[in-house]
């Protein structure tokens, strides 16, 4: 099996609708533009492992950073960084 980072992108999906194009895409997608990446995570948050972590790494510390607060701050209400079925979205930074 080719390693994730020489593997070429493929669209699974794609869909139009009245703001524009939806396409579902996986593989290499690190040369592609797009308008949000939707990505797996541990409910830390804490972008060690797998696809999360390597997102974390090209993405730079301003990620890091980010999600370490947001940690942080649902921690001070007894919460989960991040509870299974919900979602953090932040700034692309070195990604974008």
């Amino acid at each position: 099996m080719a390693s994730l980072g020489c593997m070429m992108a493929e669209l699974y999906m794609a869909r139009t609708c009245k703001w524009g194009v939806l396409r579902v895409m996986g593989g290499d997608v690190w040369n592609h533009s797009g308008d949000v990446l939707i990505t797996p995570a541990n409910n830390r948050l804490s972008g060690r492992e797998g696809l999360d972590g390597m997102i974390h790494q090209k993405a730079g510390k301003e990620l890091t950073q980010v999600t370490r607060n947001i940690c942080l701050d649902m921690r001070k209400i007894n919460a989960p960084p991040c509870a299974v079925t919900k979602n953090v979205i932040t700034e692309p930074f070195a990604l974008g």
